[in-house]
């Protein structure tokens, strides 16, 4: 440590600080070792670092060998920190350093030795000034021969604000200078990191071989990572991102992985030559290339606000004709972004002055600029690259171009050129296009959508040897805004262009009013539902393809044509076979289209302005015509849909107030009605009528017949709801005018055939036997679903609508009044059997998988009466000697709430083993019986009667379900898995309901 307080005098005066060992001997048969595990210097303010050291260093991180078979090998890391505001008079080096030296002509020093190190890490204070060369890594000095100063691992170096490194070379790797076959390398990646207003001289990120260096070594095996905060300077030199090969070395590698330089605003490198990869210069021969991943990016470099430089290469970079052949080829994409500055010249690929050079890009080249004035005063325009397999990009963005653009045909680019102009961006000349081969694409806006206008003469391309296309992307317009066109009357603002792609909102607007013929198609790409893009254009300049090919008009194209618009004007003429379709914008569209006119010219399609005419739609009331804006006829079909309300239907179409003999074409209750508009103006309208009983009896007949099979089908699905509708509206208007009974009872049917309808039948008593309802009973359940529910299904913003009966054993005591009704009508000849009650409710589901219902509503009454067949328990069975009569008598509670107890006769008398009812009411319901004359001849449940032992039932049946009656011969029990009319679980005529808790539910299958 150096510069402590209470040190010895004169010990703060010092040419030379090595961290590790010092290795030496000049003996040929002798070796030395002076190794170390780690080294670490500290050197604070107050020292004195002087000159002397013929090394050109002050401090040096690792270990020196200095003579034969020496090693002075740091094994691990060597540090150096340095206090700030130090002066350290001469270099710097991270690692070790191999010191050569020749006597006599032969070579003394360092020979077949190492002062290797694991790693480095430097930092430099705020305000600390080095005199000499900074390296972050080894360095193999002077006439070292066969000797090493490798760094096995990373070099990481920090240089603070203000800091001032006066040496020719700032080096991030590693150095050779002066020596033969000597290795300088880093093995891991170089980490430079500067704070703000730091200022050197030359700069190289990588290694650096220099000064006659014969087949030496620098390269850096990993990345190499330069940062640079705001104001950097460099004074004198050159600016190398990646290795440098310079001033007579010769046969040297100096190659790196990858480099990425970043740069804060205003970095200042005016008048100095920049080369984001590598260099070879000054007569110089060896490989200073740029990765091997063609996948990755190899090279990147970025720059804030108020860049400066002189010459900046985005590749590689080869000075004047080598005396060997050389290389600064880039295996990998390459991309290069300036926020603002002046650049005279730029090439976004390698540099290449001379010959024996290979600057070759193998990947993509991106060059962006935001904010520039070009080309600065003694400039030239930036150049997109050359030798590059992939494409080759160069972006404007918010960027002036004060003369013409061009891609030269001498660029050899394997993929695509590409110049790109984003923002607000004006070039004051045009896009010259002079490859001869490949393709050029002039791109407007870019893939995010960047709101983009570019301004220039246009883009020229007279001999079109080379495609040129032009992509304008949503959001971006293009302006080509020259007037003039060659003597033979063609336009110079899109002169030899191939294809114009306009995405969804993208603009071109030119004000040529030369016809303009391109050599490929006119696309337009936008989303069925997106804006479509829009070309504005002198009425009187057609876009055309050539006729001579077969270029074609595609996707949905938007004209807006300015200047006097006539009849008869063509704005586009492209091949036949153009399946695209063209409309007039808003404005120049209220009255006129573009009619596509294939017959003129056979082979080519020519839209052509043509007065429309005014189609109006009149609405009329209890129904809806869509569509129901006014619209231009443009000489083609249109269809018009037609849709009565609930209740009415289509009674005529109109045209011009006149009823067409053909109405169009019906499906189900719509109507739709295809014509073709003619004259100046043309009014739709209808006459919705009322439904009369007959237009119900025929929709009703129409309705889908399934067989009891599921309907699944949409349509047939939205036709029985709609007759449900229909009908449910009409009994509204017409409360005295019923449709036929049968009628009805099909149109329920249906209901119940649809997937979103179920009834579902509970039987909680415990009846011995089974408790059957025949299978034509149950949509008689469906009339009670009304209007809203089935609209809600209609609309989907319900799934499921259920009606559930549920059959449970009653042992409640009666309530006040219950009594009196019972006794009442039962009177002296009835006595009570078994209890249970009844009940229905209507359940509404927002989706199917819902284990709640959106709503519950109890029914007490039906609009139908519904049969069921009730065994007589063994309990209830006459003695023997006793003949009985049963029933069913009901107690049910009014909405006055007093209650009617009415006794249900058996409808079945013949089976002496059931009892058969009919009932609309659901509450308390109870087996009653009377005995009648003795009978020879007992009557037990399960034994049919003979007709002289049927009973005569004293009460009628208080409820006649339209004159039928149950049938037991059509009556399944349960467990007959064998489907009857479609539904599961139930016999051929009737469900049959365990006298345990059981639950089946309507299924069609």
């Amino acid at each position: 440590m150096f510069g402590f307080e209470g040190q010895r005098s004169g010990y703060e005066n010092a040419n030379l600080i090595a961290g590790g060992g010092l290795a030496e001997s000049n003996a040929d048969d002798c070796a030395t070792s002076a190794k170390a595990g780690s080294t670490e210097v500290v050197v604070h303010a107050s020292a004195n670092l002087v000159s002397g050291s013929s090394t050109g260093m002050n401090i040096v991180g690792g270990g020196i060998a200095k003579g034969n078979k020496c090693s002075a090998d740091v094994i691990d890391g060597a540090r150096i920190t340095v206090d700030s505001d130090t002066l350290v008079s001469q270099g710097i080096v991270g690692g070790g350093i191999v010191w050569g030296s020749e006597y006599d002509g032969r070579p003394q020093g360092a020979r077949n030795a190492s002062a290797d190190v694991g790693a480095t890490s430097i930092s430099l204070g705020s305000g600390t000034t080095v005199g000499g060369l900074f390296v972050g890594g080894g360095y193999a000095y002077k006439e070292a021969l066969n000797s090493t100063a490798n760094v096995r691992d990373n070099v990481e170096a920090t240089i603070e604000d203000g800091c001032t490194l006066n040496g020719n070379f700032t080096v991030g790797g590693g150095m050779a200078n002066a020596a033969n076959d000597c290795e300088a390398v880093v093995e891991g990646s170089v980490a430079t990191t500067f704070g703000s207003n730091v200022s050197t001289k030359s700069f190289v990120g990588g290694g650096l071989a220099y000064n006659k260096a014969n087949n030496c070594t620098t390269s850096v095996r990993g990345s190499v990572d330069t940062a640079f905060d705001a104001n950097y300077t460099m004074t004198a030199g050159q600016f190398i991102g990646g290795g440098y090969i310079f001033y007579n070395a010769t046969d040297c590698t100096s190659a790196v992985q990858s480099v990425r330089t970043a740069m804060g605003d205003n970095a200042n490198l005016t008048g100095k030559w920049i080369a984001a990869a590598g260099r070879i210069a000054s007569n110089s021969t060896g490989d200073a290339r740029t990765g091997t991943d063609t996948v990755g990016r190899a090279v990147a470099f970025e720059a804030g606000s108020d860049f400066s430089a002189y010459v900046f290469s985005a590749g590689g970079y080869i000075d004047g004709a080598m005396s060997g052949a050389s290389t600064v080829e880039v295996g990998g994409n390459v991309a290069t972004s300036f926020a603002g500055g002046d650049i005279k010249f730029y090439y976004g690929g390698a540099y290449l002055s001379g010959s024996n050079g290979n600057g070759a890009i193998d990947g993509n080249v991106e060059s962006r600029f935001n904010g520039f004035s070009f080309p600065s005063q003694d400039g030239t325009m930036p150049k997109a690259g050359s030798d590059i397999t992939g494409d080759a990009k160069i972006v404007f963005e918010n960027t002036t171009l004060a003369s013409g653009y061009s891609a030269s045909s001498a660029s050899n680019i394997g993929g695509d050129q590409i110049v790109n102009f984003l923002g607000t961006s004006t070039l004051s000349d045009f896009v010259y296009a002079e490859h001869d081969s490949g393709v050029l694409i002039i791109e407007i806006g870019d893939d995010e959508g960047t709101p983009t206008t570019a301004t220039m003469s246009g883009i020229y391309s007279p001999n079109h040897i080379g495609e040129t296309n032009v992509l304008i992307h949503t959001d971006a317009t293009l302006v080509p805004n020259t007037t003039s066109a060659n003597d033979s009357g063609a336009p110079y603002h899109l002169m030899g262009v191939y294809d114009i792609e306009l995405e969804e909102g993208g603009n071109l607007l030119t004000y040529n009013e030369h016809p303009t013929t391109i050599y490929g198609s006119l696309r337009e790409a936008s989303s069925a539902d997106g804006e479509h893009a829009t070309i504005t254009m002198p009425a009187s300049a057609a876009l055309s393809s050539d006729e001579h090919g077969a270029g074609t008009l595609e996707g949905n194209l938007t004209i807006r044509p300015t200047g006097t618009v006539a009849d008869g004007m063509v704005l586009l003429d492209f091949d036949g076979s153009s399946d695209g379709t063209a409309s007039l914008d808003s404005e120049a569209g209220k009255t006129r289209y573009l009619a596509p006119d294939r017959e003129t010219q056979p082979g080519r399609t020519r839209w052509t302005i043509a007065t429309g005419t005014a189609v109006t739609v009149k609405q009329a009331d209890h129904g809806r015509i869509d569509p129901g804006e006014a619209s231009l006829g443009k000489g083609e079909p249109v269809t018009y849909t037609f849709t009565p309300e609930y209740g009415f239907r289509v009674e005529s179409v109109l045209i011009d107030g006149e009823p067409i003999a053909d109405s169009g074409v019906t499906d189900g209750r719509t109507v739709t009605y295809t014509f073709t508009p003619s004259g100046s103006t043309c009014e739709v309208s209808a006459v919705f009528a009322a439904l009369e009983k007959e237009d119900l009896h025929d929709e009703i007949a129409k309705l889908p017949d399934s067989s009891g099979n599921p309907v699944t089908g949409k349509d047939d699905r939205n036709a029985i709801l709609d007759a449900k509708l229909d009908y449910e509206a009409y009994i509204e208007a017409n409360p005295d005018t019923p449709l036929d009974p049968n009628v009805l009872d099909k149109l329920h049917e249906a209901l119940l055939r649809l997937p979103e309808i179920e009834v579902e039948i509970v039987v909680e008593a415990a009846v011995d036997g089974t408790v059957e309802i025949p299978e034509d009973c149950l949509h008689r359940f469906a009339y009670q679903l009304d209007r809203d529910e089935i609209q809600a299904l209609r609309d989907g913003s319900v799934e499921l609508l259920k009606i559930q009966a549920v059959v449970d054993e009653n042992t409640s005591e009666p309530q006040a009044g219950e009594d009196a009704a019972l006794s009442a009508a039962l009177g002296s000849g009835w006595a009570l059997g078994k209890h249970f009650d009844v009940s229905v409710t209507k359940l509404v589901y927002g989706k199917k998988s819902d284990a709640e219902p959106l709503s519950s509503e109890p029914l007490h009454n039906l609009e139908k009466g519904i049969t069921m067949t009730f065994p007589i328990p063994p309990e209830l069975a006459a003695p023997e000697g006793v003949a009985r009569t049963y029933a069913v008598v009901r107690v049910h509670q009014e909405d006055d709430g007093g209650w009617e107890a009415t006794v249900l006769a058996d409808e079945n008398g013949a089976d002496p083993s059931s009892v058969t009812i009919t009932s609309d009411r659901f509450s308390r319901y109870a087996i009653v019986y009377r005995e009648d004359a003795v009978s020879s001849d007992p009557i037990r449940p399960g034994k049919p009667m003979s007709p002289g032992n049927q009973g005569d039932p004293a009460t009628e049946p208080a409820f006649e379900p339209n004159g039928s009656r149950g049938s037991t011969g059509s009556i399944a029990a349960v467990g007959d898995r064998t489907p009857a009319f479609g539904i599961t679980v139930v016999g051929a005529g009737a469900i049959a309901l365990l006298g345990i808790a059981h639950r089946i539910r309507k299924r069609i299958s």
